[in-house]
């Protein structure tokens, strides 16, 4: 019996087919890095994942991909180039400002929906936009640790004239008086009267009293609460009396009396200053602002092409 069952065994394991042998699959050959950079490598798995982002939803003629291929590639390359030129001289932007400013891009492209729409667009991921944004402001840091930005104000009212013509604003002037009225019809005996009342004041001025008590006291104007002192007017605003001597007054001299259409004054020439346009100056801010923004771009541009010309890149046969 012992016999039978082990013959029995033996014939159904010689039935049995015998099991299939598995080839040994052989590791996938890694793709060659799409570049390599001062002997850092640029893989092709970013690159390739960066293109699959821009031309999602996008049908393009083989031209138009090949464009796009070498513009992702030429931004990796440039990224590789300004982070190893930060690091080389100590530029490190904490992630904590990097946070800021993208919060500030946010708020400019109108919310975080807006920015969803923006990276979807551009085919950048956020940590991609957060390295963009570092790498910009460490650029900007170095080149200005080099040679600050700087516009003249020469260069910005050259802009304006070209742009908006002559705009010279009028001059301003500040002043203190004490006025002794006079009605139309005043006589010459009390123009004289008057005359007089005021020189007698202008002693008692050049005897030390004060130009402001004096106002207080003797001033018929109503500026006598702040002891005679208006705030800066437009010349051409004045009367021809007063306007006459506010244009040749050196600042700080005590002039009169003097007639007016009011009275007799005496003027004393606080400030002279141009009129303050402020459309103008909202101008000249815009301008300097655009210029600083070429001269800033400018740089970066002629930067990045040194930096590219003095480095050692390697793009695969492929992608050239």
């Amino acid at each position: 019996m012992r016999i039978r069952f082990v013959a029995l065994c033996l014939l159904a394991c010689a039935c049995e087919e015998p099991a299939p042998r598995v080839a040994s699959q052989a590791p996938a050959p890694a793709l060659a890095p799409a570049a390599v950079v001062n002997g850092e490598e640029i893989p092709r798995r970013l690159v390739d994942e960066a293109m699959a982002r821009r031309v999602r939803g996008r049908t393009l003629s083989d031209r138009d991909r090949d464009r796009l291929l070498r513009t992702v590639l030429r931004d990796r390359i440039e990224a590789v180039l300004v982070d190893a030129a930060l690091r080389s001289r100590g530029i490190r932007i904490p992630s904590e400002e990097v946070t800021l400013r993208l919060a500030r891009r946010q708020e400019e492209l109108g919310g975080d929906e807006a920015l969803r729409r923006f990276l979807k667009q551009t085919g950048r991921t956020l940590d991609e936009l957060r390295g963009e944004i570092g790498r910009e402001v460490g650029l900007a840091r170095l080149l200005a640790r080099r040679d600050p930005l700087r516009v003249d104000d020469a260069a910005v009212e050259r802009v304006h004239l070209l742009e908006h013509g002559d705009v010279t604003p009028p001059l301003e002037a500040r002043f203190s008086l004490i006025l002794q009225r006079l009605p139309p019809d005043a006589g010459p005996v009390r123009e004289k009267q008057t005359r007089r009342d005021l020189q007698r004041i202008l002693k008692r001025i050049d005897g030390g009293m004060p130009f402001e008590e004096a106002a207080a006291q003797f001033s018929q104007d109503t500026s006598r609460k702040a002891g005679g002192q208006w705030e800066y007017i437009e010349i051409p605003l004045l009367e021809p009396g007063l306007r006459a001597a506010v244009e040749s007054l050196p600042v700080g001299v005590l002039a009169g009396p003097l007639r007016t259409g009011d009275g007799w004054v005496l003027l004393r020439l606080d400030g002279r200053r141009k009129s303050m346009d402020r459309e103008a100056e909202a101008r000249r801010a815009a301008i300097r602002e655009r210029l600083l923004a070429a001269l800033r771009e400018e740089r970066r541009t002629k930067f990045l092409k040194r930096l590219r010309e003095e480095a050692t890149v390697e793009v695969a046969a492929d992608l050239r």
